[in-house]
Formats: C-alpha cells, sequence, structure tokens
C-alpha cells in the first residue's frame, strides 16, 4: 500500500508518501518541503511521527524553486531529531557548463547544499546517495531511470533530463 498526503504548504507543495512494509515502519519519502511560511505547518507533521519512525528514507528536492526548497533548508537547518536516509538534490556541483550570474532562489540553493556538506557544524548528510553522489538525472530526452531503493520501493524518474540540468545552470 502506498499513502501519499500533501502537507499544508501554503501555495508551495511539500508532499509525503508512504510505502508499506510488513512488520517495519514505512519506507517514507518528502517531496520538497514548501514556502518558508509554510515550515511551521510542515514541521508540525513531521514532528508528529511516531517514536522509533522518526525516519525520511528519502527527501526529494525537486528544484530551486523557494516554494519547494525553502522547507527543505529549514528541515536540514533544524532540530527535529529525524533520520535522513538520503536527500536527492542536484546542486551546482552537479550541473554541467559554465556558471553564470545567480538566478532566483539561488541562495536557498546553495544554502540547502552546504547543510548537505556539513556546513555550520552539522553533521553531512547522505547526498544523492542512490547515484553514488553523482547528479539525479535521466539519461537523455524522452528516457527514463528506474531507481531501486535499497530496502524500498522502486522509483521512476522521469526528470530532470541532462539539457533541463544545463538550463538550471544557466539560472544558477
Amino acid at each position: 500500500m502506498i499513502a501519499l498526503e500533501a502537507l499544508a504548504a501554503a501555495y508551495g507543495d511539500s508532499l509525503l508518501v508512504e510505502c508499506a512494509r510488513p512488520g517495519r515502519p514505512p519506507y517514507r519519502i518528502l517531496v520538497d518541503g514548501g514556502p518558508p511560511e509554510a515550515w511551521e505547518a510542515v514541521r508540525a507533521r513531521l514532528a508528529a511521527l511516531l517514536a522509533g519512525e522518526r525516519r525520511l528514507d528519502l527527501v526529494i528536492v525537486t528544484h530551486i524553486d523557494s516554494d519547494h526548497i525553502a522547507g527543505a533548508v529549514r528541515l536540514l537547518a533544524d532540530d527535529l531529531g529525524l533520520e535522513l536516509g538520503d536527500v536527492w538534490f542536484n546542486a551546482l556541483a552537479h550541473l554541467p557548463a559554465p556558471a553564470v550570474p545567480a538566478g532566483r532562489s539561488v541562495d536557498e540553493g546553495e544554502t540547502l547544499a552546504a547543510l548537505l556538506a556539513g556546513a555550520a557544524g552539522r553533521p553531512a548528510v547522505p547526498w544523492n546517495r542512490a547515484l553514488d553522489g553523482a547528479a539525479i538525472v535521466t539519461p537523455g530526452d524522452a528516457a527514463y531511470l528506474e531507481i531501486a531503493l535499497p530496502d524500498g520501493p522502486r522509483l521512476t524518474l522521469l526528470s530532470p533530463t541532462p539539457r533541463r540540468l544545463a538550463a538550471l545552470r544557466r539560472l544558477w
């Protein structure tokens, strides 16, 4: 059984996906964290996870628009006590081509990358581990990538494509 919960994320996106595993806590995936003003509502829902099940097996940050990434930045900066299995996020280091002037929400992208890497005395968080630390990307346009998560579900990645990552690099 798969349960999908749209969290109260104001005008942004934040989804909690739970995949049942018989005799064990569900495999939990958080997709995006919503905008800054939604963090308290998202935080309250995550804080309500049962003792012994306070784990997000995978956090996916789809892109650097603030209504998707800001809550993820706050999640990593917060002392919520959640164990994180892996975080999928394509930062500047994952993007092809030379850098150009920064675009929207790039500051939050940089902050999230720093937190994932262990900035401000915090421990580093597993980052894009499913692809050995490389970019989370499909093999090409109109292609997909199936990823079997260790001890969890199988995900089909439809985006981003290499071309979309190159376009993101221009914004970053």
